[in-house]
Formats: C-alpha cells, sequence, structure tokens
C-alpha cells in the first residue's frame, strides 16, 4: 500500500487536531483513503514545546525545511496570515506538491493567482477553513493524487458546526449535541460535497450532457454544476407531489425537466420528501449498512419531524427542511434511552420545503396603519 507522507506549516490548535485525527482514526482513515497516511515534519516557533510530546513527528523552525522536504509529498498550510504563507505555498506548488490550507485570508486576497499557479504545475490546492479544531483533507489527497484533473467546483463545504445549547436545555438532555448545517452548501444541501466529483470526472471524460432521476437535493446539485461548466442537463421527476424550492432551483439552473406519468413503486405520503420511498431500490445497501456499523432503523412520525424541524428553528436559528429534522427527531427518542452518542447532521435548508414550513406558522402578520402613533401603540404591546 501506497505511503503518502505530510508536512505541516503551523502545529498551533488546529494542526495538533489535525495530527490527533490522524492518530485516533489511523487504521479507518487508512481504509477509506486506501493509502496510509503519515504526518512526518512540521514547522513551529518552539521546538521544545512539541518535541517531547510528539516525538513521531520531525520539528523545525523552519517553513521551508518542509515546503522543499523531497520526502514530503502534501503540505498543510495552518500558519495563518497571508505574507510568508502565500511565500510557502507558491513554492510548494512549485515543486508539484499537492496544498491543503486553512487559511481564510490568503484564499481571499490570493485565491486567484494561487489556483492559476497551481493549475500550471499539475496541482492541487485544496481550502476548507478550520472546522472545530481540525480540517477534512483525506479527500482531497485521495483524489489529488489519483489523477490530475480540473476540478469543477463552487467552493462547497465549509458548513457550520452548531452546537445546540437550547434545544439540549429544552429536552433537559446532559450532553452536548452538534448540529453539521449541510444547508450552507452552495444549493443549500450536502449532496454538492459529491457533485464536484461527479461533474468534474464528467468533463475530464468528455462528457456534454448529465442526467439523473431526482426529486430533490440531487437535482438541484446536478443542474447547478453542470451550469458552472456549460454543461446540459436533464432531470426526471415522477408526476405529483414535489417539493417546488428544489424543482425551481433545477429550472433556474436551466435543467431540462421531464416528467414521468404513473408511479413505477410503491407511493408514500410523507412531509420528509427527500426521503420519502416506497420501494426502495437500496433497501439491501441500507440492511446491510444497519447490520456492519452496528446500527438500527427508527420510525418518526410527520408530526414527530415537523416539531423538530420548528424547534430547531425557534431555539437554534437553524431552517432545516423536514427530511432533515427527521434524524434530529430520531435522537430525541434515543438519547434519553443512552443508545446513541451525541452529534448529528442535518442537510436540506428549510427553503427547500417552504409550503410545508408555511403550514407550522399559524401566527398571522400584525396589521397597523402607516402613522408613528399606530406603529408605537403595536410596538407597546410587543414589548
Amino acid at each position: 500500500m501506497q505511503t503518502i507522507t505530510v508536512g505541516l506549516l503551523g502545529f498551533g490548535t488546529v494542526g495538533c487536531a489535525t495530527r490527533d485525527v490522524f492518530a485516533c482514526n489511523h487504521d479507518n482513515i487508512k481504509r477509506r483513503a486506501g493509502r496510509d497516511i503519515q504526518i512526518i515534519t512540521a514547522a513551529v516557533r518552539d521546538l521544545h514545546k512539541y518535541q517531547v510530546a510528539h516525538s513521531s513527528i520531525n520539528f523545525t523552525t523552519d517553513p521551508m525545511a518542509v515546503v522543499n522536504d523531497p520526502n514530503i509529498q502534501v503540505v498543510v498550510e495552518l500558519m495563518g496570515g497571508t505574507s510568508v504563507a502565500k511565500e510557502c505555498v507558491l513554492a510548494t506548488l512549485k515543486q508539484s506538491k499537492h496544498v491543503v490550507t486553512a487559511n481564510k485570508a490568503l484564499i481571499a486576497e490570493f485565491g486567484n493567482e494561487i489556483f492559476a499557479y497551481a493549475q500550471e504545475h499539475g496541482v492541487i490546492v485544496a481550502f476548507e477553513a478550520a472546522i472545530a479544531g481540525g480540517i477534512p483533507i483525506i479527500k482531497a489527497m485521495r483524489e489529488g493524487l489519483a489523477a490530475n484533473i480540473d476540478i469543477i467546483t463552487l467552493h462547497e463545504g465549509n458548513t457550520s458546526l452548531n452546537s445546540c445549547v437550547h434545544l439540549t436545555k429544552q429536552w433537559n438532555i446532559d450532553l452536548r449535541l452538534y448540529v453539521k448545517y449541510e444547508g450552507l452548501n452552495p444549493t443549500a444541501s450536502f449532496k454538492d460535497r459529491g457533485m464536484t466529483v461527479v461533474v468534474s470526472q464528467a468533463v475530464h471524460e468528455g462528457s456534454c450532457t448529465i442526467l439523473c432521476a431526482s426529486t430533490g437535493n440531487t437535482s438541484a446539485a446536478v443542474s447547478a454544476y453542470a451550469a458552472r461548466v456549460g454543461m446540459r442537463s436533464v432531470i426526471l421527476i415522477p408526476k405529483g407531489s414535489i417539493a417546488m424550492g428544489k424543482l425551481a432551483q433545477a429550472m433556474m439552473h436551466g435543467a431540462t425537466i421531464v416528467q414521468i406519468a404513473g408511479r413505477p413503486v410503491k407511493h408514500l405520503e410523507a412531509v420528509a420528501t427527500a426521503i420519502r420511498l416506497g420501494n426502495s431500490q437500496s433497501w439491501d445497501k441500507a440492511v446491510n449498512a444497519q447490520q456492519t456499523s452496528g446500527g438500527w432503523f427508527k420510525a418518526c412520525t410527520d408530526e414527530e419531524i415537523l416539531a423538530v424541524q420548528r424547534l430547531l428553528a425557534t431555539t437554534e436559528g437553524l431552517f432545516v427542511e423536514p427530511a432533515s429534522a427527521a434524524s434530529i427527531a430520531g435522537l430525541q427518542q434515543d438519547i434519553p434511552a443512552g443508545t446513541i452518542p451525541a452529534g448529528s447532521t442535518v442537510t436540506g435548508h428549510g427553503l427547500k420545503d417552504p409550503d410545508v414550513a408555511m403550514q407550522q406558522c399559524q401566527q398571522a402578520p400584525v396589521q397597523t396603519e402607516p402613522e408613528l402613533a399606530a406603529v408605537q401603540q403595536v410596538r407597546e404591546k410587543l414589548l
């Protein structure tokens, strides 16, 4: 198995957390990446601060020593600032080494120059701002070293990780619950993370049209990324109840919509349209995933899902679609029983299905005349 060697420029909070992620999850990362990934060198300000605690890593106070080390294949820039960081990144790219950075300021100020320089030298600059003390770099390294292709991106990722302190307090649960808000992706769902790979590969293979059968988030992502690169997109949907927020996205991105009459599979009525299935074509895979992971299936009613959707919006300021709220509804059942640890991912934004959201908002707008005295009177009532 090939070993990928990594050098870190910086070993502060994010650098240490990155090293810890690799150390604690070494076998899992190795299996998923298909490569053995080793951090071998890190540039730091104070050698004595780290050498004892992290004896497996070679430390240096010279960032360029990491950049110029012929044994390092990927450089992760975690220094902060722009001047020295830019110099190191460009020097790394010049040597045809891939770069991963969490430096927002660097990309904002010199992003165009850096990405153009990377393309010129046939390598990749992967950017994802630090979240919860770590950065997701395995995917970038695996794909970046596998093939040199043009990456079609809308700068997906970098979504927020939110601590749901008010929600757990209301549930009277003594634990830390985090929600990964994937609705902040370009087309407002996690589908964008995979679509950058799909469309990049399609372009690499010379395709001019991309087609998918989807009633929701996938169709929105396909059409957006196809539009980004000038490809034609075709979306197949069944005739019937479709979340208009998602269909509107595909149509605005110029997709050709093909509506098929009839329902070849059993149809279910449910508010969570993104996960509403009849005879699932992936049922066997779902069962296998459940069994091999030691997981379980959980049923949630429409009422439970809608209640959690509303609760997330009113207590945490997170507006998600019903399908995303379903995972939290399941958590609400399982966490008190001690069968599941804290942590959940919500994907689609609430505006994906605005009709369902509006049906829950029963309070009518307060009416008033366009006069100062009338407005002040309303203010006094509300306060």
